[in-house]
């Protein structure tokens, strides 16, 4: 829900309003954001193995799974 339009996530208000449980939750939550393309590590090697991949490949962070999960069909 992050967005720039707004500096952020939502406020706290908006949250509330969805839902009163959601009252505080901006305050445990992020306040840096990243795209796509910034790796967020590096596969180590050992899941590189387990996985059938070369080691080293970088891992992507800032995309949902079901976004990300274009870029593995075939």
């Amino acid at each position: 829900m992050w967005s720039k339009a707004f500096g952020g996530l939502p406020d706290e208000a908006f949250l509330v309003r969805l839902d009163p449980l959601l009252a505080g939750l901006k305050g445990r939550l992020y306040k840096d954001t990243y795209t796509c393309d910034v790796a967020a590590g590096i596969l180590s090697g050992a899941w590189a193995e387990k996985l059938g991949l070369p080691g080293g490949i970088k891992v992507g962070a800032g995309a949902f799974d079901a976004h990300w999960v274009l870029s593995g069909v075939r």
